[in-house]
């Protein structure tokens, strides 16, 4: 049994957390992107290129790395050859994405325009 004193204590700040919960804005979908119909099964990471308003997708199943316009959701292409593409980084500064593939256990490095 818990004493009493410790749960007095806990209260304030469980009724808080609730509050702060409470008061937070839900989440709006912006967007959606449609996959390709070629596309099915797993995928793995994420990344965003600010700059120039892409997503890109790591379809490890369809070994592609999947691009996608963030505006309007738009599928623009596929970056093929991959095994199994993993993680994906993106250096905007460098106008370069790093993808690792976790199936030949290399990191491919792409120029993006």
């Amino acid at each position: 049994m818990v004493p009493k004193f410790y749960v007095a204590l806990a209260f304030p700040f469980v009724a808080l957390g609730l509050t702060a919960a409470g008061l937070a804005a839900p989440l709006k979908l912006s967007t959606k992107c449609k996959m390709p119909d070629t596309v099915k099964g797993r995928f793995d990471h994420l990344a965003v290129d600010v700059d120039g308003n892409r997503l890109f997708l790591a379809a490890e199943t369809a070994h592609e790395v999947l691009v996608f316009d963030l505006r309007t959701g738009e599928y623009l292409r596929a970056i093929p050859d991959n095994q199994i593409p993993s993680a994906i980084f993106v250096r905007e500064d460098l106008n370069r994405i790093f993808v690792s593939d976790g199936g030949v256990g290399e990191v491919f490095v792409y120029d993006v325009e």
